[in-house]
């Protein structure tokens, strides 16, 4: 069996994640192949796996077309998981459904976007404005109120695409933001990340291995278990406390997340030997 790992053109060689997985995938009788995405893609592959394509929130379309292009190969997560998880309009749907998400408005292109209405919304809180397809800070800057630096960027983003406003929680500050880990459907360990609203490279330093609370995984299992999605490989749910320290969803990683198995590497076993699973299942019934 063989896997292509995807990658793309700003880290086009495997992440120290993966690295930890490929031994134990040989070890399962799968061969690996990095590719970037936007290279040709390549015969005789049975699965693709969406590793470090870290750059297709600045050419979404592109990306998109490129995930449709390469037909019925198994791809994990699936392609409606992309499409579902690649523009943050599911923040605001899952906030919308009642669950416990950072509160979540997204304006797109052909929206009104109501400079008067977001001020009553937000009450004077500190507001986050950002795109709705980014990642890793991209475009995103915080705001001590509704003020005009504010309404200035929210409306030169709102020209070309969607935007996405949220109350920014000052606790992120001291309590850190915490990913929650799930490798095939099963809680597997978090980590505290403390890089909050900086754009850069992609961080490459370890971060702070972290008892999740149950409070914590409690909000991460309800909101998984909203999903449409009844088989997922992997999945990073991204928290922060709000202003009384309740977990609020901040992102829901599907695609491409680091899951920081370097600072937990009892999860690469686990993961490859899913993801082999699935790949034997998927070749067994051709």
């Amino acid at each position: 069996m063989k896997a292509a790992l995807i990658t793309c053109s700003r880290m086009p060689n495997l992440h120290p994640d993966d690295e930890l997985m490929a031994p134990i995938l040989k070890e399962l009788g799968v061969e690996t192949v990095t590719v970037e995405w936007t290279d040709a893609f390549p015969g005789g592959v049975d699965a693709i796996w969406l590793r470090t394509p870290w750059d297709y929130h600045r050419q979404l379309p592109k990306f998109l077309e490129w995930v449709e292009s390469t037909g019925d190969v198994p791809m994990w997560n699936s392609r409606e998981v992309v499409g579902w998880n690649s523009h943050k309009r599911y923040v605001a749907e899952l906030y919308n459904a009642g669950l416990p998400v950072v509160p979540t408005r997204i304006f797109e292109p052909d929206q009104v976007l109501d400079e008067n209405d977001l001020a009553g919304w937000l009450a004077g809180q500190p507001v986050v404005v950002k795109p709705a397809v980014s990642a890793g800070a991209y475009k995103t800057s915080r705001y001590d109120h509704w003020n005009e630096a504010a309404i200035q960027h929210a409306a030169e983003l709102h020209i070309d695409e969607a935007v996405m406003i949220q109350p920014y929680y000052a606790n992120i500050e001291k309590y850190g933001e915490r990913s929650l880990i799930f490798l095939d459907g099963q809680y597997s360990h978090a980590v505290r990340r403390h890089l909050p609203l900086i754009e850069g490279p992609e961080v490459d330093y370890l971060m702070q291995p972290v008892q999740a609370s149950q409070a914590e995984l409690e909000a991460a299992e309800k909101i998984l278990a909203y999903l449409p999605f009844p088989d997922l490989l992997y999945a990073r749910v991204d928290l922060i406390p709000d202003n009384q320290g309740q977990p609020k969803l901040l992102e829901l990683e599907l695609i491409e997340p680091q899951l920081f198995l370097r600072e937990h590497p009892q999860g690469a076993p686990v993961l490859a030997r899913a993801f082999a699973r699935r790949l034997q299942s998927c070749v067994k019934s051709v």
